[in-house]
């Protein structure tokens, strides 16, 4: 009987040192975390303020109207998708909820 105490005594133990390390762990990537951070945040002020300087090195007149320019344009019209009119359009005149037309892609052929 001591024996199996003793071996569950060691076996807590062991849970202990292994929640331990796995709080040390967490500890030291929450500590990296917070550097990159800190680190992400010098390089966007940095990105910014190239970016203003590159505002600025441009003349108005020649540029449009400072920050506009650098703003994002407006996308090009999206390709035409066959399928979009299958989510969009009104359903067929001969078609209804009770008789749901039949698709032609899941017609089988044997």
């Amino acid at each position: 009987m001591f024996s199996f105490m003793l071996f569950i005594f060691l076996c807590f133990f062991g849970i202990l040192a292994v929640l331990y390390h796995m709080l040390r762990s967490q500890e030291k990537l929450c500590k990296s975390l917070h550097e990159e951070h800190a680190q992400m945040r010098v390089l966007l002020r940095s990105l910014e303020s190239r970016l203003d300087a590159m505002d600025v090195a441009e003349p108005v007149v020649l540029a449009g109207k400072g920050a506009a320019r650098l703003a994002p344009r407006p996308a090009p019209a999206p390709a035409e998708d066959p399928l979009l009119h299958l989510s969009f359009d009104e359903p067929a005149p001969g078609s209804s909820k009770a008789t749901p037309g039949i698709d032609p892609a899941l017609d089988l052929h044997f």
